[in-house]
């Protein structure tokens, strides 16, 4: 019997017995605990199962932050400040106060409207040139291509006409090809005395 099965077999009687193995349970740390209990009340708050005041409503809506517990430090919780009133004590921003800096900002801003008109002006002249530009780059691309259709034409005509002889000059005489010094008759003769080799009899230094 293997060691796997003695260990089932065991288990199975030790179960029929009554006998089980009770596992230690990891106690939680008081912080953690209490940020469970926070996150509890939250979603208890947020979806109607405990009513909170009009001053903690604000509570249970997500945070501007890029996470929905950021306002929450346990450094604080440490030194007294638990973590029920670091969550009452956040507030949202005041949108109406930022809206009305931005239009304050927005307004020292503002753009003179003669240097807008040249601005645009501006823009509007790079724009016509730069079609003026592609229309001019269009032509060159068009004759370009004109001028090697015609060079490929007059290449395959070179290539296709037959070449003229070359003229010579008063006094000079025509090149003569060199020529093999062995004649067809020659050639005839190799051919018929060769014979081939049949075995290593034929040999004559055996």
């Amino acid at each position: 019997m293997s060691e796997e099965l003695l260990q089932k077999f065991l288990k199975s009687i030790e179960q029929e017995d009554g006998i089980t193995e009770v596992g230690k349970k990891k106690k939680k740390c008081k912080r953690v605990a209490e940020r469970e209990n926070v996150k509890t009340v939250l979603q208890a708050a947020s979806k109607g199962h405990v009513q909170l005041s009009a001053e903690e409503s604000y509570i249970v809506q997500k945070p501007s932050t890029s996470k929905g517990t950021d306002y929450i430090d346990d450094r604080l919780a440490s030194q007294g400040f638990s973590l029920i009133d670091q969550a009452r004590s956040y507030k949202p921003k005041d949108l109406k106060k930022r809206n009305l800096k931005y239009m304050k900002y927005q307004e020292g801003r503002r753009l003179d409207p003669k240097k807008g008109r040249v601005i645009v002006a501006a823009h509007m002249k790079t724009k016509a040139d730069l079609k003026d530009l592609r229309k001019q780059k269009k032509v060159v691309v068009a004759n370009a291509q004109t001028r090697m259709d015609a060079n490929e034409e007059a290449q395959l005509y070179l290539q296709v006409s037959v070449k003229e002889p070359r003229r010579l000059l008063p006094g000079q005489k025509k090149k003569q090809k060199s020529k093999s010094v062995f004649s067809d008759a020659d050639f005839a003769q190799v051919a018929h005395v060769a014979k081939r080799v049949n075995s290593m009899s034929d040999h004559s230094f055996l």
